[in-house]
């Protein structure tokens, strides 16, 4: 006799390998939806710039990212110098004008490593219209091959 049982059809049944406690589904998860937003390849040097290469302090890296609950930034430098790194967000109006000056720092942080190293940086701060991601390093140049996913 089992210590643990259940009701069948009026009957105790004893739970093994033969009657398994029998489950319920009662909703299945959803899954997470991820959306690819950005491939890019640029060459991080000592000005700032962001994954599409530009350098305009004002344009947004990712447009139209309010459904995104975060961002998932996976990038390979190709060199060993460090890469530093700035997240940047802010809302805009239904037209895609931003809701005020300048832009609110959500992240920074450092690539660090040797040549041909794997980064992944989870931004979890999510719901923003737009994001600037910008890099930059204190000397020479590398290639960064980055991918940026947003996760409803």
């Amino acid at each position: 006799m089992s210590v643990i049982g259940y009701l069948h059809n009026g009957q105790l049944v004893d739970v093994g390998l033969q009657n398994p406690l029998p489950t319920r589904v009662e909703r299945q998860a959803p899954e997470p939806r991820v959306d690819t937003l950005l491939v890019s390849v640029i060459g991080v040097q000592t000005t700032a710039r962001d994954l599409l290469n530009s350098t305009n302090a004002e344009a947004p890296t990712l447009d139209s990212c309010q459904q995104y609950t975060r961002l998932i930034w996976m990038a390979r430098k190709d060199g060993t110098a460090d890469v530093s790194y700035t997240v940047l967000g802010r809302a805009t109006d239904p037209s895609g004008m931003p809701l005020g000056d300048g832009w609110h720092t959500i992240a920074t942080g450092t690539l660090t490593g040797a040549a041909n190293t794997w980064h992944r940086v989870e931004i979890t701060q999510g719901h923003w219209d737009q994001y600037r991601i910008q890099v930059s390093q204190s000397a020479g140049s590398q290639l960064l091959v980055s991918k940026v996913v947003g996760v409803r």
